[in-house]
């Protein structure tokens, strides 16, 4: 009888199989936003000042502070941001009105 893990393409998969559930445990709120269907940073070309004429994440609408910091998360893009950052799902504050919503 030969050894099942000898076999290189089993072997492969076993590890292929070991990765994806490391990523899980190694990420669990990377892959909890991504079971939400936010975007990634770049999709929205997020960037880590202010936008034009001084549009920021603190006067968006999707942007929710946490409760200490300046930081905090977006409805849109996954991961925390910062009150001064900027992307392009920039929505001001004062329209009311959230993206998809």
């Amino acid at each position: 009888m030969s050894d099942p893990l000898r076999d290189p393409e089993r072997r492969l998969g076993l590890a292929a199989a070991g990765l994806a559930v490391l990523a899980l445990v190694a990420h669990p709120a990377r892959a909890a936003e991504k079971k939400k269907g936010k975007a990634s940073k770049d999709d929205f070309y997020f960037q880590e000042e202010p936008g034009e004429k001084g549009k920021r994440c603190e006067t968006c609408v999707n942007y929710e502070p946490y409760a200490a910091g300046d930081k905090g998360s977006c409805s849109l893009v996954e991961g925390e941001v910062c009150r001064n950052c900027y992307c392009q799902g920039w929505t001001d504050k004062k329209s009311g009105k959230k993206a998809g919503g």
